[in-house]
């Protein structure tokens, strides 16, 4: 009679604690399942940024833009040392600060992309927050 009343319930407990187990376990594969997507976005985005850095640097091998810039960035610095021509840099960056804002990014995006530099939004918001100043 003891044994008819614990089998019921026993039945139940172990019912129970099957579910709990796969709750369980459904818990941990889903874990697994969001690791290996992610693992796999990590995979996808460096090999996204090797074809990028080649593809780049192919086309830098037969571009002049990078220089032409090293020049353009340069006048200025070498002008500031010629005092006779010091007033003419600070002139030319006020005018360049009077210019629209789409030209500037634009400026600076054109900058940027001759360099190879990817985050350039990040470097416009940084380079516009130093011209506040």
């Amino acid at each position: 009679m003891l044994q008819a009343l614990l089998g019921p319930i026993l039945g139940i407990g172990k019912e129970i604690i099957g579910g709990v187990n796969d709750h369980f376990k459904s818990k941990r594969e889903l874990k697994r399942a969001e690791v290996d997507a992610k693992l796999r976005i990590l995979e996808k985005t460096a090999t996204h940024d090797m074809d990028w850095e080649r593809l780049w640097a192919q086309q830098a091998a037969d571009s002049w833009k990078d220089e032409w810039w090293t020049i353009v960035v340069s006048i200025p610095l070498i002008m500031v040392f010629i005092p006779s021509l010091t007033s003419y840099v600070f002139d030319g960056f006020e005018a360049l600060a009077a210019l629209p804002e789409w030209y500037q990014q634009l400026v600076m995006i054109a900058f940027g992309a001759s360099f190879g530099v990817r985050i350039v939004p990040k470097g416009v918001n940084i380079v516009k927050e130093l011209l506040k100043k």
